[in-house]
């Protein structure tokens, strides 16, 4: 299985970051949910260098390549309201992804219960999750 990690980085003001939280949760973490292939996302802030990163998981080649101009579109369409530059996008394929028993990450989002939707190690299950 290959997953894959699209990554957004943006260069914004320190006051940019509540903008950027409020647009991720209200429009483009639906938007992405909608999408097939669509397996979950990070959002990253940098306060100290004005940096926010977005990271979008993609189920695998076809799904991130589907959605690759729309996702771009969207980011520099935001950084552009937010007064921002959409600095970089790359995609990067998932080598390793484990969170540790009790992370403090699942109190951050996912589903409820904590449960987060991805988990490509071989020995487990299809992948948990969401209807999107």
């Amino acid at each position: 299985m290959r997953v894959l990690a699209r990554l957004h980085t943006v260069d914004c003001g320190p006051d940019d970051f509540g903008f950027w939280e409020r647009l991720l949760r209200e429009e483009l973490l639906p938007w992405a949910q909608r999408q097939e292939g669509f397996e979950g996302a990070l959002a990253m802030a940098n306060p100290e260098r004005s940096k926010a990163h977005i990271m979008s998981l993609w189920a695998d080649e076809e799904a991130a390549a589907a959605t690759i101009h729309l996702g771009v579109w969207l980011s520099e369409l935001a950084a552009t309201a937010s007064s921002g530059v959409l600095a970089s996008v790359e995609s990067f394929e998932i080598l390793q992804f484990e969170l540790g028993s009790g992370s403090a990450l699942t109190a951050l989002g996912g589903l409820p219960g904590g449960d987060l939707p991805l988990d490509i190690r071989d020995d487990q299950p299809e992948p948990r999750g969401h209807d999107a």
